[in-house]
């Protein structure tokens, strides 16, 4: 576990500071993000990785109504 008080100064608490702190490469690396088609193509490279696929949306720092409609674009995303 990483002791806040040694690390970089660069690295601060809050939201802003966080999201900023993670590069896309590693945002690539483990999340799936685009528009809908893009987002189904890039699922695809999980299908033998896994039995289950979580699909979630983003909610810390965001209003509810903002976390609403991201829920129900990947419901229309992955509508059958």
């Amino acid at each position: 576990m990483t002791n806040m008080a040694s690390a970089p100064s660069e690295i601060t608490c809050g939201t802003p500071a966080m999201a900023a702190a993670v590069p896309d490469e590693m945002v690539d690396a483990i999340a799936i993000t685009g528009r809908p088609a893009e987002v189904r193509d890039q699922l695809k490279q999980w299908e033998d990785l896994s039995d289950h696929v979580l699909l979630y949306s983003p909610s810390v720092g965001m209003k509810p109504g903002r976390v609403a409609e991201n829920v129900d674009a990947i419901i229309d995303t992955f509508r059958h």
